[in-house]
């Protein structure tokens, strides 16, 4: 499913709202931008699985939801949200997400579903949280490398998990990994056969040099010999 998220506010803010929710609805959350992102945030978290640490974005005209679950075996699963207008990069919405789970939990740690729990004073930081990503430029730096990392993983796992759902094509990755093997070695092989073969040339090369040399200095003391200089040096 796809949501559209309708703001009122100037478009000049790369990331527009951000959620923090527990499996029972909305924990706390902080609107940068005028809009109706808070009613429909109840329809994007029904459809989160919180028992699984995953990413997820949806996107429906100009604007993106960007959901982040992170399970905590010592506390309640929390799920963490914000919409961006299209042109924000994926890695910044969530570093943005990861930047909150990590202030979340050193805030609140394992009291999240505890009776009368409550974490209103958490949508300042998350406001401060959206200010920092939105307008510093070296927010995307100090989280890009760690974000590309995150993705590269997730993406990884999830490709895992299409082939173990499908049996025949691990066979067929693991074909492509022993090809991959051998054609390493055979670059192995000509790579070595190539060194030696420039390593030899560049041996018959510098032999050739010195005979020359050799060639060249005793042509000159056979000329000087015979204009008579060596009899001159015997006498």
């Amino acid at each position: 499913a796809e949501y559209m998220g309708t703001s009122l506010g100037s478009a000049s803010m790369p990331i527009l709202y951000a959620n923090v929710a527990a499996s029972s609805g909305t924990l706390v959350d902080h609107a940068a931008e005028r809009g109706n992102f808070a009613a429909l945030a109840p329809t994007i978290l029904a459809n989160i699985d919180f028992s699984t640490r995953s990413k997820a974005s949806y996107q429906n005209g100009s604007y993106v939801w960007h959901v982040m679950v992170v399970p905590d075996g010592a506390a309640a699963p929390v799920a963490f949200l914000c919409v961006s207008d299209g042109a924000a990069k994926l890695r910044m919405a969530f570093g943005l997400l990861a930047d909150l789970a990590q202030a979340f939990k050193s805030s609140y740690g394992s009291q999240v579903g505890a009776p009368n729990f409550s974490c209103r004073e958490f949508s300042k930081k998350i406001g401060d949280r959206i200010g920092f990503w939105n307008a510093d430029p070296s927010a995307d730096k100090i989280r890009h490398i760690e974000a590309e990392i995150a993705d590269v993983r997730e993406n990884m796992l999830q490709n895992i998990d299409r082939v173990l759902q499908r049996g025949e094509k691990i066979e067929v990755l693991v074909e492509r990994t022993e090809a991959l093997n051998q054609q390493s070695a055979a670059f192995k092989k000509q790579s070595t056969k190539l060194k030696n073969t420039l390593w030899w040339q560049n041996m018959k090369l510098n032999l050739i040099i010195l005979v020359v040399v050799l060639l060249v200095i005793a042509t000159i003391i056979a000329i000087v010999c015979a204009t008579g200089a060596c009899r001159k040096k015997k006498k």
